[in-house]
């Protein structure tokens, strides 16, 4: 039953209670893992009589998994929490739902001598959990209205190209790719300087492309980022889950919508075609758990089965989270993409696979049936690098450690693809040849 609350009083007495209204608060919080079915608006609240009690920081390398907090202060004040959590947080005082103010924080009116704070931490990635709780002082709290997010302004200019059909009687183009600039702006600064440099036909975002999708000024520094490469090319993207931070209430990613797309809200996923390149670029985190919900799979199988999608020299799959990746310790990919692209790959004749989540470099070449498909992820336009430890499997046929951009040049039965570092320097490169059909 959805948004069902269930509580227990007989547990109240082992709570721990806090003096202190205003600072941060990190020991002896009570810990329930998620049930297994909870979805976005399909959930208990648990019972915390049993709880595990842990201190924060706490995360798990749990993908798709949901994570519940509970703690009690003895406190009259009225007060704002703020927090740090990992991908999107939902929060209730005194057994009612407070919503998110416009800095996501979440503003309280308490009058009594104590309050209960429950936590729902959703993760959409693969570590998740409560990274920190912050109180601040709430003598001015304005309770915000109904609906969580700050309304769209229609006087920003979008990133997102209007025009889906490009250069149709090219028979030759090239495009670079990035993913997960999240935050590293000084890098992504100089990686897009460089893009700008190439005389390419687009360049397309592979997600994540701000570290918290709820913060303008995240937005601000992507824009003020990629304004040279803007200048230049068409842009295309797709949302990350840190695009969607911010916006687990209804999974719609506002500020993605505002700067990228300039909607209120609509489809994050969407097909695109570049000379003779046909591209679907797919969001499974519109939906948690992660998933490729009916809708846009119905969609994606009408795609593929139209003339454009047919008749293309070339076929692409983009989405954030990866099929198959090595990079990230404990992580294999995630597996529903795996077999959702192993499926299609041979019938509807996928040859690449672009996505970013993984924070480095990383491809692999494998035979689906009697097709050959190519999955490449480019992760490292900004964010941190991952660790120096990697998952034993899958074993990728190249992983690079580094931050970096790709550029693909896209013939009639010959894709070149080059991987240049922050020097510039062709750091990997691969060619793929196709017979004559």
């Amino acid at each position: 039953m959805a948004n069902t609350l269930r509580f227990s009083l007989g547990f109240a007495f082992i709570l721990f209670f806090s003096t202190i209204t205003i600072g941060q608060f990190s020991k002896e919080w009570s810990y329930v893992h998620g049930a297994k079915d909870e979805t976005l608006l399909s959930f208990v609240i648990p019972d915390f009589s049993n709880a595990e009690k842990l201190d924060l920081p706490h995360r798990l390398n749990l993908p798709n998994s949901v994570f519940w907090y509970y703690k009690k202060l003895k406190t009259k004040s009225n007060a704002i929490l703020k927090l740090n959590a990992d991908d999107g947080a939902q929060v209730w005082v005194n057994h009612q739902r407070i919503k998110p103010n416009k800095d996501q924080n979440f503003p309280f009116q308490n009058t009594s001598d104590s309050v209960e704070i429950i936590i729902r931490v959703l993760n959409n990635a693969v570590a998740g959990g409560l990274r920190s709780v912050e109180i601040l002082d709430g003598k001015d709290v304005n309770i915000p209205e109904n609906s969580s997010q700050t309304q769209i302004q229609s006087s920003t200019t979008t990133l997102m190209s209007k025009e889906k059909n490009i250069h149709p009687e090219k028979e030759e183009i090239s495009f670079s790719f990035w993913g997960d600039s999240q935050g590293g702006w000084n890098t992504f600064s100089v990686f897009a300087q460089k893009m700008a440099g190439f005389k390419d036909d687009f360049s397309l975002g592979l997600g994540d492309l701000v570290a918290d999708g709820s913060r303008d000024s995240e937005w601000t520094s992507l824009r003020n980022a990629i304004e040279p490469l803007q200048k230049k090319m068409p842009l295309f993207f797709i949302p990350g889950n840190h695009d969607y931070d911010g916006y687990y209430d209804d999974l719609i990613p506002q500020n993605y919508l505002q700067h990228i797309t300039g909607e209120k809200s609509g489809k994050t996923y969407y097909d695109f075609y570049v000379g003779r390149a046909a591209f679907i670029a797919l969001d499974p985190n519109c939906n948690f758990p992660l998933s490729i919900d009916d809708e846009q799979q119905k969609w994606m199988l009408q795609t593929m089965q139209s003339s454009k999608w047919k008749e293309a020299d070339w076929r692409f799959i983009v989405i954030h989270q990866v099929p198959y990746g090595q990079g990230w310790q404990g992580y294999e990919g995630d597996l529903f993409i795996r077999n959702m692209i192993d499926t299609l790959a041979n019938p509807y004749q996928i040859d690449f696979v672009l996505s970013g989540h993984i924070h480095d470099y990383e491809r692999l070449t494998k035979k689906c049936g009697d097709h050959t498909t190519t999955f490449v992820i480019s992760g490292g336009a900004g964010g941190g690098i991952e660790p120096k430890e990697s998952n034993p499997v899958p074993k990728m046929d190249r992983l690079i450690k580094q931050h970096h951009f790709g550029r693909m040049m896209l013939q009639k039965n010959k894709a070149m693809m080059y991987i240049y570092d922050i020097n510039g320097d062709i750091i990997d490169q691969l060619t793929i040849h196709k017979s004559n059909k």
